[in-house]
């Protein structure tokens, strides 16, 4: 489920938060194309299973969910994150995609692309 991030994201309650129980994992997009996917699923599916806060996205639905919250740019910074959650409720998963920060430079040429610090969207599962 894709929803607009204008409220909290995580719980107060939520050991990721309180007990730092979480897995994270920043996956650069340029052109579209989030760099070195996989192993960046592999790396938060690993973490996430030494933890107990069980399975993450299969590629085919992180690449669903990159391209639906990055809309039309081509580049940003992806975070994925996945947490205990709250209680016995299971494991919260996050996701949103911002633009690239300043210092990572437009490999294209002509105007740079206008800066936001706005994140828009995220994914709660």
């Amino acid at each position: 489920m894709i929803r607009p991030l204008d409220g909290p994201a995580l719980e107060a309650r939520d050991r990721g938060f309180l007990h730092g129980e979480a897995v994270y994992e920043g996956v650069k997009i340029a052109g579209r194309r989030p760099l070195y996917l996989a192993r960046h699923l592999e790396r938060l599916a690993e973490s996430a299973s030494a933890l107990g806060l069980g399975p993450v996205w299969t590629e085919p639905e992180a690449r669903e969910i990159l391209a639906r919250l990055l809309g039309d740019r081509s580049d940003g910074m992806a975070r994925l994150y996945q947490t205990a959650g709250v209680g016995t409720r299971g494991p919260t998963s996050l996701v949103w995609v911002e633009p690239p920060p300043p210092w990572v430079a437009p490999k294209r040429r002509g105007r740079p692309p206008k800066p936001t610090n706005q994140i828009e969207d995220a994914v709660a599962a």
